[in-house]
């Protein structure tokens, strides 16, 4: 372990910790649901934009309004006060286009997001944290041609996988360079896909968890994106030496941007069992509820027996942990990680909680265009499996689409830190979350295709 640096970082900046005004937040993200909930739990109320507008997430929100509809975004906006913060929680493609002269109010500020981006950065802030990068090259250079690696092109204005594609003339999946958004490509670095959480503070970086990923081949418009994101697993326990490196990692970042909240980092363990970060995004991730929910769980249980439902949807006398969160004032609130990173509080990580939970969220891409019925799936589901990220009832999903996310939350005793899919929470659990996934996801299948109107 490299010994610390003496601390660079920057004056905190206005705005950068984002303290709602009046108990009102604003948000955009392509799926904004888990984090309007735990805005919600916190008491807030949430005015959110995103691409879906699932049912859950606009029962989160006091107004939503659908991101691809700019003449009702500029309309809203064009109401509200021009100085309210629009804390962005999940990417979104041609977000500035989208939301026009109040791209400026964006939390954190794109110039920020890109800093935290641009590849030449991550490269000189992981090496000085004893993290591997992947060979990042021009399209151009003869190295791409190498028969030993695969190339991947990367676009900077894409979220959860969606603007990854393989790149090669060999390669039938190969992106053909008119098509190309970056001009360089990475090489593909084969193993485990995790996700690291953080707490950027004036203090430094905290590791709150670390969590694996899932990713799911998807074809839009002829074109094949083999990362999609499609669930995570964890926290897990991570081993002090890749956890003291990730932390290095997280206080270059937070030195280098002055950025303070959550930041998300994606990385790859290769079988030699050295760790490739891939990418950093300062913001509320895919993986972050299941962050969030082991101090949800621990209040619970502290404070009686509410049943899961009363803690999810933020009633029962619950209290913040050791006094340290954000809605601390309020005791039928429930902790809420999103409101703890826009307000500079701090939030336990996974492994100060006796025995943390461990959950499972895996999303449900259609197998045939179907017609989506919330019964049909409700039905299939044991007693701890949850449905979010639900469509309107009736909707027709189109084949390979997402349909809703499954999420499954159990427990694990410390001690394991291999990071697998399957810690020490128990297989038969597993198994269980295991059939429910697969029963629901066959009844995506050819039986359910669409019926007339």
């Amino acid at each position: 372990m490299q010994p610390p640096e003496p601390s660079k970082r920057p004056d905190p900046q206005p705005n950068q910790a984002v303290k709602p005004r009046k108990q009102t937040i604003v948000m955009v993200g392509a799926s904004i649901r888990a984090a309007a909930q735990s805005a919600q739990r916190a008491g807030y109320l949430v005015h959110g934009m995103d691409l879906f507008g699932d049912q859950d997430t606009r029962q989160a929100c006091s107004h939503f309004t659908d991101l691809n509809d700019r003449d009702a975004i500029q309309a809203w906006m064009s109401e509200q006060d021009s100085n309210q913060p629009i804390v962005q929680v999940g990417g979104v493609s041609r977000i500035a286009e989208r939301l026009g002269g109040a791209a400026d109010r964006l939390r954190p500020s794109l110039t920020r997001q890109a800093m935290v981006a641009a590849p030449a950065n991550l490269k000189r802030w992981a090496e000085s944290a004893g993290l591997h990068y992947p060979e990042t090259v021009d399209v151009g250079d003869p190295r791409v041609a190498d028969a030993g690696g695969r190339w991947l092109t990367k676009s900077q204005d894409s979220s959860g996988g969606l603007g990854v594609r393989w790149f090669g003339p060999t390669d039938p999946d190969a992106t053909a360079p008119g098509l190309l958004q970056s001009p360089s490509v990475q090489r593909w670095i084969p193993g485990r896909s995790m996700g690291a959480t953080f707490m950027l503070g004036s203090r430094g970086a905290k590791l709150l968890g670390v969590c694996r990923s899932f990713h799911q081949s998807m074809v839009i418009g002829g074109l094949r994106y083999p990362f999609v994101y499609a669930g995570s697993a964890g926290p897990f326990p991570c081993p002090s030496w890749i956890a003291d490196r990730l932390v290095q990692m997280g206080n270059r970042i937070a030195d280098a941007t002055g950025l303070v909240g959550l930041c998300n980092l994606d990385f790859v363990l290769d079988r030699q069992g050295r760790t490739w970060l891939l990418e950093a995004n300062p913001r509320w991730s895919g993986s972050s509820e299941l962050i969030e929910h082991p101090s949800i769980q621990h209040v619970d249980r502290s404070q009686g027996n509410h049943s899961q439902d009363e803690a999810d949807s933020g009633f029962g006398n619950l209290r913040s942990v050791g006094g340290s969160l954000a809605n601390q004032a309020s005791p039928t609130r429930c902790p809420s990680l999103l409101i703890a990173s826009l307000s500079g509080d701090d939030w336990p990580s996974s492994t100060e909680l006796p025995g943390h939970g461990f959950g499972i969220k895996r999303v449900v891409f259609a197998r045939a265009t179907f017609r989506f019925r919330r019964d049909r799936v409700h039905r299939l589901l044991d007693p701890h499996t949850r449905i979010a990220d639900v469509p309107p009832d009736g909707s027709v999903i189109a084949k390979g689409m997402p349909v809703c996310t499954l999420i499954w939350h159990g427990g694990f005793r410390h001690g394991s830190s291999d990071m697998a899919v399957r810690p020490t929470v128990g297989e038969e659990p597993c198994r269980t979350f295991d059939r429910t996934f697969a029963a629901v996801r066959r009844s995506t299948g050819s039986d359910c295709k669409p019926t007339p109107a």
